[in-house]
């Protein structure tokens, strides 16, 4: 698998949503990974249980960066990175191929505590090199505000569980509203996660969430077919609620 990259990648759009529907502009895209005979998180699982994980990431990296060539410049691409695949003397060599000012590595936020040290000192060396940070699925389990501000990443990702249902619950509303306004402090772009339905979107706007990524802002695809901020009544209640991205 690794060797062949007998697997596919597809791309979410991440968009900026407090711009009207039809002036809605697309800011990058987050490269995702599709296995035959099941799903990511569990190869991804089988991996690790192998002590393959590193080099399945790094496989996948390469092929998302391959599969972006034909992407707007203007656009980032977002990579999925595993703290140990983050400090990989591999990985400079894994992200050859595109401008390291167009890369967004996301680290999942519940990680980074298991090894604080030594994941910031490579943080700080890929930062120097231009590369940006994002802190990934932010509020899917406990939230330690002490890392984000150490850490100052360049992008907060907000995890669907806490986009779900935000339109009807207080206590989502208020904890958004307040990382929203972190991120304003450390200079960071706020990324809400997993938006299917219209109502959450309006909500989102009123709470000035700038970005948003979800499937009632456009489906992962072949990035040619990935066709952003296109939604319709229909959609928003046949989308499963479910783990979409």
């Amino acid at each position: 698998m690794i060797g062949t990259r007998a697997f596919n990648v597809v791309y979410q759009p991440i968009v900026e949503i407090q711009r009207q529907d039809n002036e809605r502009s697309t800011v990058g895209y987050e490269a995702l990974s599709r296995f035959a005979g099941g799903s990511p998180p569990a190869w991804f699982a089988a991996a690790s249980k192998a002590g393959l994980r590193v080099g399945l990431e790094l496989a996948a990296i390469r092929s998302a960066i391959a599969g972006f060539q034909s992407a707007p410049k203007s656009a980032y691409l977002a990579l999925n990175s595993s703290v140990e695949t983050l400090c990989s003397p591999f990985l400079l060599d894994a992200l050859d191929g595109i401008a390291p000012t167009r890369v967004v590595l996301e680290l999942p936020e519940d990680t980074v505590s298991e090894s604080y040290v030594q994941t910031k000192d490579h943080i700080d060396r890929l930062v120097g090199r231009g590369y940006r940070l994002a802190m990934d699925d932010l509020a899917r389990g406990r939230i330690d505000l002490w890392y984000l501000v150490r850490l100052r990443p360049s992008i907060i990702k907000i995890d669907l569980a806490m986009i779900r249902d935000i339109d009807v619950d207080q206590s989502k509303q208020s904890l958004v509203s307040g990382l929203k306004l972190l991120g304003e402090v450390l200079g960071a772009q706020v990324v809400a996660e997993g938006i299917e339905r219209k109502t959450e979107l309006e909500q989102l706007r009123k709470l000035g969430v700038q970005f948003g990524q979800g499937y009632l802002l456009g489906r992962p695809g072949p990035l040619e077919t990935v066709v952003p901020g296109r939604y319709d009544n229909h959609r928003q209640r046949d989308l499963p609620r479910s783990l979409s991205g």
